[in-house]
């Protein structure tokens, strides 16, 4: 009995020791968070962001208080003319650098509960296939930005 409960005590241990150190890492780090302020009137806004998956994850979702619906949305060009096509989810391969930026990847707010003014901060929960739900806060940058400051 004394033995059973030991080697039971000991398999724990071990579990924590293992896991501990995974769980003590973000799996996904989502920085240079930032979001462009709204003409008067437009009613869909955009996001940004960079996002490195450690063991490699799929952005599949997101959504915002501020917003009846986020999608993630690509730019295209075709013909001289740019467009975007809705993005079901986004490959994180491990390790590297994937970018939501102005001509490229984004997240498309759909249905702006109220305009984007620069200064002012919006909220995100971004959804991962392995990390589950990440919160952010996106900084509102003036209408002609390209990027976060700094």
């Amino acid at each position: 009995m004394f033995m059973k409960h030991a080697i039971s005590r000991l398999l724990v241990a071990a579990g924590i020791l293992c896991a501990g150190p995974a769980m003590a890492q973000a799996p996904v780090s989502v920085t240079g968070v930032w979001a462009r302020a709204t003409a008067p009137g437009q009613t869909d806004g955009a996001v940004y962001m960079s996002l490195v998956s450690k063991g490699g994850d799929t952005l599949t979702g997101a959504e915002s208080p501020d917003a009846d619906m986020a999608m993630l949305h690509s730019t295209m060009r075709m013909g001289g003319m740019s467009g975007m096509k809705d993005v079901d989810a986004l490959a994180l391969p491990a390790g590297k650098v994937v970018m939501l930026a102005p001509h490229g990847y984004h997240l498309m707010l759909m249905g702006l509960k109220h305009g984007l003014k620069a200064g002012q901060k919006i909220e995100l929960d971004l959804e991962f296939a392995k990390a589950g739900k990440v919160h952010v806060t996106a900084p509102v940058e003036p209408l002609g930005a390209s990027g976060p400051p700094g």
